[in-house]
């Protein structure tokens, strides 16, 4: 009883918010994938489902842009396209005034390629500026936030003139936003062969109202053993390339490189990545894991690779998976048989908001918040973000282009 109080007095904080407050308050930023409507009911995901009292930014993703034209086009099935869900997301701040609404362009499976010979000359970086205008103006977006997953990096269709183009293009993007009080963000990695292929982190600081950091999806079935994949912390066995692939190393290194901490939001998973372990009776961090043989998949992402936070507690309460927690890297894991999973939750959510309270960065994105326990399936709804709520600002919201 006392904690559904507590959640009401939350979200009664935020829908009493002011962005001119105090300067201390956080800023949450919501991904939400629009695709996620699909899936299996009763987990597809609505527009209607988006918990705005728990957001002051709500990011839709995924757009793409025409590979000839270079000019922004939706990149949703037929089906999405046809139901109106631009329209139906910006309609979201009719209900929930406070609420700014992006959308992203590019995400992982967008073939990059495309964003490198775009960045490369004046003309298709005019036609994608331009674009990017009319697409928010014609359904009712306040910004759009960048996705490159990465410049730079050849084997993602790079080039080596990303890193200094990417500046162009973002520097173009935000004089004429300027003119429609648009705002601009953008993802980044905190990986450092990535920042230095493809990343003028300083530069890239004068234009983004605030950087979306990837601080997530660091470890996976590619590494050959289990870990959970948002470390907060380096622990004693992270060694080579992981030793410095956690949030404190990752989001101090973009500090060093020019960042404000103000623009840096930390980001948090909503899903877990799985593994088929080796051995069934070695299960602790860093158990060899197999590659020729996936994870089983989760009844609703359907993905033998990443289970969302619904799945993972539906899986811990009703199948007896048994729960672990990384001390070091605060997120817990869970096994049953030869299935293991990292993931995030409310003791973890908990820690890593106490973090960017101490070191004073900017506020928190999560990714996604249709994989959230939207349905209150394992207990109360939205167990994750209102995690974060209950830390942040008593409750309460503010702009991340204020500070």
């Amino acid at each position: 009883m006392w904690r559904q109080a507590l959640l009401v007095l939350c979200a009664a904080h935020l829908l009493s918010a002011h962005a001119d407050d105090d300067e201390d308050k956080k800023p949450v930023v919501c991904y939400y994938y629009g695709e996620a409507m699909t899936r299996p009911s009763p987990m597809n995901y609505r527009v209607s489902d988006i918990p705005g009292h728990l957001c002051n930014y709500v990011t839709l993703a995924f757009v793409t842009m025409n590979s000839e034209t270079f000019e922004i086009e939706s990149s949703m099935s037929a089906y999405l396209n046809n139901t109106g869900l631009y329209e139906e997301f910006t309609s979201i701040k009719k209900k929930y005034s406070h609420i700014k609404t992006l959308v992203s362009v590019g995400g992982w499976e967008y073939g990059h390629s495309v964003f490198s010979r775009m960045v490369s000359r004046t003309v298709s970086r005019r036609r994608f500026v331009k674009s990017a205008v009319r697409w928010m103006r014609h359904y009712g977006f306040d910004g759009l936030d960048i996705s490159w997953q990465y410049p730079g990096t050849m084997v993602r269709g790079g080039s080596q003139g990303d890193k200094e183009n990417f500046v162009l293009v973002m520097k173009e993007l935000k004089s004429e936003f300027l003119k429609y009080d648009f705002m601009l963000s953008t993802t980044i990695p905190i990986d450092p062969m990535l920042l230095k292929t493809g990343f003028n982190v300083a530069a890239l600081s004068r234009y983004v109202d605030w950087f979306n950091v990837f601080t997530h999806d660091l470890r996976g079935t590619w590494t050959g053993y289990t870990d959970v994949h948002s470390p907060l912390r380096r622990r004693c066995f992270d060694k080579g390339q992981y030793a410095a692939l956690n949030a404190e190393d990752g989001l101090n290194r973009l500090v060093k490189l020019g960042a404000p901490k103000k623009k840096l939001m930390l980001g948090i998973p909503f899903y877990g990545r799985s593994y088929t372990l080796l051995d069934p009776r070695r299960h602790a961090l860093a158990a060899p894991t197999r590659r020729d043989v996936h994870a089983v998949p989760g009844p609703y992402v359907m993905s033998d690779e990443i289970l969302a936070y619904y799945e993972v507690c539906m899986d811990i309460t009703m199948l007896s998976w048994r729960r672990e927690y990384d001390e070091i890297g605060q997120c817990p894991y869970a096994y049953r048989g030869d299935q293991w999973v990292g993931y995030e939750d409310e003791e973890s959510i908990s820690a890593k908001v106490d973090f960017v309270l101490e070191q004073d960065y900017g506020g928190v994105m999560v990714f996604n918040i249709d994989m959230d326990d939207f349905n209150g399936v394992c207990g109360v709804k939205n167990p994750l973000l209102n995690s974060v709520c209950r830390k942040f600002n008593e409750g309460r919201l503010i702009d991340p282009r204020i500070g």
